[in-house]
Order: structure tokens, then C-alpha cells, then sequence
């Protein structure tokens, strides 16, 4: 049994994952089914740190379980230990890893163009780890990156990559598009000029929404009307179809604009370039994420994104 030992506190890794699984599901059930246990045993354990803490981690006033002020506080603690005791596997092992699961996140963009390139780059280095992807919006990603259930993300730099391990990729850049039948002239278009379109995004949590709003902000125009769709394929299919005017990374939309179902549009000034990155928390340089972070920057880092 690993545990921590202060005085007479005794603090021990089984426990650490019992409020982490729990505070992550908000249920001591789905959490026991988590760590293959039973929910008396996940009770006892969280029972037990409250004890040893002497506070309170858990309201357990509402239908569901929520964290206290200092229980949040306390997980941020805790899942740096669980990252750490990962470390210490990753270190004990075998240099393949042999047994571990790597957990790694992309945006969609990056697993259109390139999943299978990272997947048999990872299996050529890691033949031994069962490896478990992700696909979803940058933020969703970085959130669940945080709470330990992600080992590595794929995915633009943003402000909540702050205290994290990031490697830059390469650069992504950001093109207008719509489809044939809209009436755009071959002029340069002002910011202002797509008032009166329909502008095709995806929800908030993606990046690309985020730079699109800074912008419309920054050059002091109005937002046009917004149609949301969660996927990038269907914002592309969208445009394609002539539902709008749509903001998308080159490399995705360049077989469409070749094949003369979408066209770009020259607007003034240009959507601000992304940085892709790997991103991991803090950890050693020997440990797994490391490791895939490594993978991944030479099966990506030498894409010729910056166009």
C-alpha cells in the first residue's frame, strides 16, 4: 500500500483515488465501478480522508455529491499525486511501457488529417500500451485533461494551457470559405461586409469560436447570424450546401476548395493563425507522456500546415 505519512496523518493513494473517481462522476457507484471495488469500500476510503484532513470534502446535502471549496482546492493536490504515481510506474517499467494505457485527446481537425499517421507512429514506438483516443473540443479536452482522465491533448494553444508542459506543433492557418452559390465578389471583404451572412460555427468550447468572436470584436464589427453545429464535418457540409460562410483550418477544407465546392473568400484583415501543441501536465521526462509527446512531434511536427 503506497501511502503518505505526516505526524500522525496517514494519507494513502487509494484513498487520493477515491475522491478523485468520485468528485469526477459525482457518484460513489460509478466511481466503485471505476476502480473495480465496491461502493462500501469507496465510502470507507473518503470517510477515512476526511478523517485524516479533518474537513470536509464532499456537501453531501444536494442529490449529488459536490466538492467544498476545500475539497476542490484539495483535489488540484490530489491529482498531481495520481500524475506522479503514474511517473513512478512509467519509470519502474520497461521502457515500452509494457501494461500501461496511454489516454490521448485531439481535435477533430487533427483526427481528420492525421489519426492514422499518430496511431501507427505510437504502436511502432509503444507496441505494448493499449492506447484509448479522444476526440472533442479543445476546452473539453483541457478540462478533462485536468481532472487526470486525459495523458496528452492535441490541441491549439489557449490561455488554459497555462501550467501545463506545452510543445508547439506546427502552425494551422485560418481560412473564410462558402460554398458556390453564395454572391461574394473576388474582392477583399471587410469584417462588416458579413453582417448580413450566416456565419457556421461550432459551440463555445471550440477554439476557433472563440478566435472568430475576438475578431468580429476587435475590427468593431457586428456578429452575423450564428447556426451551431458540434461537428466540423457538418460545418463543412454546411458550407458546401450554401448555408453560410464558414471560418476553417486550410489543410481541413483544401480537397473542397481544389474541387471548387467551397471557395475562399479574401477578407480583411485575415483570421489569426493557431498554434497546434501537445499538451501534458507536469511530469518527468522519462514518463509516458513524455514519451508520446515525443511521438507525436515527429509524426506531426513535420506537416506543412503553414500555408
Amino acid at each position: 500500500m503506497l501511502s503518505f505519512y505526516s505526524g500522525w496523518i496517514v494519507i494513502t493513494i487509494k484513498q487520493v483515488e477515491a475522491l478523485h473517481q468520485v468528485a469526477v462522476s459525482r457518484s460513489i457507484a460509478a466511481a466503485a465501478r471505476k476502480l473495480c471495488t465496491t461502493e462500501s469500500a469507496v465510502s470507507k476510503r473518503l470517510q477515512e480522508l476526511e478523517q485524516s484532513l479533518n474537513v470536509p470534502l464532499f456537501d453531501r446535502g444536494g442529490r449529488s455529491l459536490a466538492l467544498t471549496d476545500t475539497g476542490a482546492a484539495i483535489l488540484s493536490v490530489a491529482v498531481e499525486l495520481l500524475a506522479r504515481r503514474d511517473a513512478m510506474l512509467d519509470i519502474a517499467h520497461s521502457p515500452a511501457f509494457e501494461g500501461r494505457t496511454f489516454r490521448f485527446g485531439m481535435t477533430e481537425f487533427i483526427a481528420a488529417n492525421w489519426l492514422t499517421a499518430l496511431l501507427e507512429g505510437i504502436r511502432a514506438q509503444y507496441g505494448r500500451v493499449a492506447l484509448e483516443p479522444r476526440i472533442g473540443l479543445t476546452d473539453d479536452l483541457l478540462r478533462e485533461q485536468a481532472q487526470g482522465e486525459l495523458d496528452v491533448v492535441i490541441v491549439p494553444k489557449s490561455a488554459q494551457c497555462a501550467g501545463r508542459v506545452v510543445s508547439p506543433l506546427f502552425i494551422s492557418r485560418n481560412v473564410w470559405v462558402c460554398g458556390r452559390t453564395l454572391p461574394y465578389g473576388p474582392g477583399p471583404l471587410r469584417p462588416e461586409d458579413l453582417a448580413d451572412a450566416s456565419l457556421i460555427l461550432q459551440p463555445s468550447s471550440s477554439t476557433l469560436d472563440t478566435t472568430v468572436r475576438q475578431w468580429f470584436a476587435e475590427n468593431n464589427a457586428p456578429m452575423p447570424k450564428l447556426i451551431s453545429c458540434n461537428s466540423l464535418a457538418g460545418v463543412k457540409s454546411l458550407a458546401v450546401a450554401g448555408f453560410g460562410i464558414v471560418p476553417l483550418p486550410h489543410a481541413y477544407c483544401q480537397d473542397e476548395l481544389k474541387a471548387g465546392v467551397l471557395r475562399e473568400l479574401v477578407v480583411l484583415p485575415p483570421l489569426p493563425a493557431r498554434v497546434y501543441c501537445t499538451v501534458r501536465m507536469p511530469g518527468p521526462a522519462a514518463g509516458l507522456a513524455a514519451g508520446m509527446c515525443q511521438v507525436v512531434g515527429r509524426v506531426l511536427g513535420r506537416e506543412s500546415v503553414n500555408d
